[in-house]
């Protein structure tokens, strides 16, 4: 069985409503006379889970590390403090 990637009802519902776009999209452009666009659902699809995996893990890196100097002072300032302090401050 293949593993595949579970997504978010949320996304799935945007990437829902660009696949309902693109036909869409493509009736205007050739009632107007212009050239469709140029791929068909399948790849369309596609290129929207990737991006919004893309983005995904990007957000995921950001939170789990601490790349910006004040997260970096914080997890200093966590890692000098005991265990009952830490229990004190967090109000338990």
């Amino acid at each position: 069985m293949e593993n595949k990637p579970k997504i978010s009802e949320k996304k799935m519902a945007f990437v829902r409503l660009a696949l309902f776009a693109l036909p869409l999209i493509n009736t205007i452009l050739v009632m107007a006379g212009i050239e469709p666009l140029p791929f068909d659902e399948h790849q369309l699809e596609n290129i929207l889970i990737m991006v919004i995996g893309f983005v995904a893990g990007i957000a995921a890196w950001w939170k789990n590390n601490n790349v910006t100097e004040k997260a970096q002072l914080k997890k200093a300032a966590t890692e000098n403090k005991t265990e009952a302090e830490l229990k004190r401050l967090a109000g338990k």
